[in-house]
């Protein structure tokens, strides 16, 4: 046993003196982060405001990303997609077309009153809007429907405080639609 660590000692000497020096070791890289925002997949049923997948609560600072496909045949006729606002906040939205000869629009449906309250439905692509939620716990759904053709999208979903200035300009000649929802407390 002494003998082969002597013998390891003078091997790893030699080389290191023949090769300039030698260090021995091993870096493990470390794994790449997430993707930020998550990117999720629509995931079917979705196609009424009862059958929505949640999506989880919203709180000042998150985002993520739907991505999904969606036509203007009837087939798939909405896409609906569940949050909650957990305190209040402001909830900024950009859907985007892949095809970009389809127009697509976003619904926003109030599950407290079982109705629509506000569309963006602007000729522009990306559809971008926000949502000022002014109490705890408010449940939403955005809904994304075709107003002409069919294309894959990304609805991208950021929740931000109200009190600080977002800068909604963005340097496009858009506008930003706003809406808002009043929930009662529970």
């Amino acid at each position: 046993m002494i003998f082969r660590l002597a013998f390891l000692v003078l091997f790893l000497g030699v080389i290191s003196s023949c090769s300039g020096g030698v260090s021995v070791g091993h870096t493990v890289p470390a794994p790449p982060p997430p993707p930020w925002p998550p990117v999720y997949g629509e995931g079917e049923p979705n196609d009424d405001a009862w059958n929505a997948p949640w999506f989880g609560t919203l709180y000042p600072g998150d985002q993520l990303a739907i991505e999904g496909f969606i036509g203007d045949d009837g087939s798939d006729p909405w896409d609906a997609f569940a949050f909650t606002a957990g305190v209040p906040c402001l909830v900024e939205f950009a859907l985007t077309a892949d095809d970009p000869f389809t127009d697509l629009d976003v619904w926003l449906w109030d599950p407290s009153i079982g109705d629509f309250v506000a569309a963006f439905t602007s000729p522009y692509n990306p559809e971008t809007g926000a949502i000022l939620f002014d109490a705890y716990g408010t449940d939403f759904e955005l809904i994304v429907r075709s107003s002409f053709g069919f294309s894959s999208y990304t609805l991208q979903v950021a929740a931000v405080n109200p009190w600080e200035t977002p800068d909604l300009e963005g340097g496009g000649a858009q506008s930003v639609e706003f809406a808002s929802i009043r929930a009662a407390k529970r």
